[in-house]
């Protein structure tokens, strides 16, 4: 098996912590944020693009999947049927594309950690993620959404739906 893009729950209002700590053991992380005008000028502040939610390249043959569960400040990976569901990359790369066109109106672009590479090659017509991009979601509405299109590409990533 080779490196996958997994999507990883994060304890409430830890997501930055657990990104430090991920970081900090060399493992490739994608950390979606927005960057909001914080009423003072020139000023914005980072919202997280799916609070309590980050992105992690891993290869779960090597690393095993209980490392993030008993992981100081993350709850585990996002699974289903008991077995953690990939993200495709072209998702990811969906997405960031998307954010980084967003935060290049307010200057700051999305916190990745280690390379980023763009895939061309989309498995996912654009049509099925457009929907959970849209910034006016709650962000309840934009998890869920991201949960649904786990969901419904889980058949590319061998995982059966329970």
């Amino acid at each position: 098996m080779t490196s996958r893009w997994y999507v990883l729950h994060s304890k409430p209002n830890k997501e930055r912590v657990l990104l430090r700590r991920l970081q900090s053991q060399g493992y490739e992380l994608f950390y979606p944020y927005v960057n909001l005008l914080s009423g003072k000028p020139g000023i914005t502040k980072n919202k997280p693009f799916f609070p309590g939610y980050l992105f992690i390249k891993v290869n779960l043959d090597i690393v095993g999947q209980s490392t993030f569960q008993w992981m100081p400040f993350a709850i585990g990976l996002v699974s289903i049927g008991g077995k953690p569901a990939y993200v495709p990359d072209s998702l990811v790369n969906a997405i960031l594309r998307h954010l980084e066109k967003f935060n290049s109106l307010g200057g700051t672009l999305i916190e990745a950690s280690r390379g980023k590479q763009e895939v061309q090659n989309t498995e996912i017509p654009k049509e099925k993620y457009e929907a959970f991009l849209d910034l006016r979601l709650s962000d309840s509405e934009r998890v869920q959404a991201l949960f649904k299109i786990i969901r419904q590409t889980s058949v590319y990533s061998g995982v059966r739906l329970p």
